[in-house]
This record gives C-alpha cells, sequence and structure tokens, in this order.
C-alpha cells in the first residue's frame, strides 16, 4: 500500500517528499509504545465471579427448594422468575407467587369459561374465575395473568433449565 502524504493523498508519479517519510517513520515509532501492564483496568474485578455466586446464592436459594425453571420473555429474555412451578399436566405452563420485570393490568380483566375452555375479556358480568393479565415491563408483551388468589401464572414465556 503506498504512503499517502500529509494531505492523504497518493504521491505525484510513486515520488514521495523525505520529509513526509520521515514523519510517517516517527509516527510508527510512537505508537509501537508498549502496554503498561502495571495500570489497573477500571472495568475489570478479579472478585467479580465469587460476588455473583454469593448473590445467587442469596437470591435463588429459598430454603433448599428448587425451581423448576427460570422464566424469560420470549420476546426481549428479559427474566420474569426465578422461583416456579410448573403445570403437572399442562408443561409449558407454570405458576408463581415472586416475580421480576412483570406488570399485572389490573383495570383489565378476563374471564376464564369452563365450557368454552378459554379465557376472553370481561365484557358482562359472566361467571367464571376472573384474572388480570400480566405483562413484560421491558417490551410489554403478555406472558400470563393473575389470579385473585393472588399466583401469577404464566404461559406465554421461554423457560430454562434451574441451576439452584
Amino acid at each position: 500500500m503506498p504512503r499517502l502524504d500529509e494531505h492523504g493523498l497518493p504521491p505525484v508519479d510513486g515520488e514521495q517528499a523525505p520529509e513526509s517519510v520521515a514523519a510517517m517513520d516517527q509516527d510508527e515509532e510512537e505508537s509501537d509504545d508498549e502496554v503498561d501492564e502495571s495500570a489497573q483496568d477500571e472495568w475489570y474485578d478479579e472478585n467479580m465471579d465469587e460476588k455473583d455466586e454469593a448473590w445467587v446464592r442469596q437470591h435463588r436459594s429459598g430454603g433448599g427448594h428448587r425451581s423448576d425453571a427460570t422464566l424469560n420473555c420470549p420476546c426481549c429474555m428479559t427474566t420474569l422468575c426465578y422461583d416456579c412451578q410448573r403445570h403437572s399436566r399442562y408443561h409449558h405452563q407454570f405458576r408463581a407467587m415472586f416475580t421480576v420485570n412483570c406488570k399485572v393490568v389490573k383495570s383489565e380483566q378476563l374471564v376464564y369459561h369452563e365450557a368454552q375452555r378459554s379465557l376472553q375479556a370481561n365484557d358482562a358480568c359472566v361467571e367464571g374465575e376472573v384474572y388480570s393479565p400480566v405483562r413484560c415491563e421491558h417490551c410489554n408483551t403478555e406472558v400470563g395473568v393473575y389470579d385473585q388468589d393472588e399466583i401469577f401464572h404464566f404461559f406465554n414465556v421461554a423457560p430454562t433449565t434451574a441451576m439452584v
């Protein structure tokens, strides 16, 4: 690759001015400075793994109870629940009492009709179990429902294997 002059242009007829060649050689020598190994990286913490492990043990070890999965939003992969129980019949559904990054939409109500086996918006006072939609706080994806017994029922989530 040909050397460029001080204006960033290639030399005319393959010739270079001697002063520009000397200046470029000096720049190359300065750019080859050695890395100072004694300088500490402000973003590196050699004890971070131990700190992370302590946090996980403190927040995820609930008295020896093992969660069936960690639940994530299927759209943005935000963690929604660390401690849940898988439904015994419908393996893609989970229930939980405590969540993170979820919002319950109390202004909307859904009614489960046993005869139709479906959730529908509560247009009128129809008999059935009443639920409120649960959405991801980050992307607003509906991930489940919240019942009158204050239990979260998740059915639109991406579960991962629980490690604790």
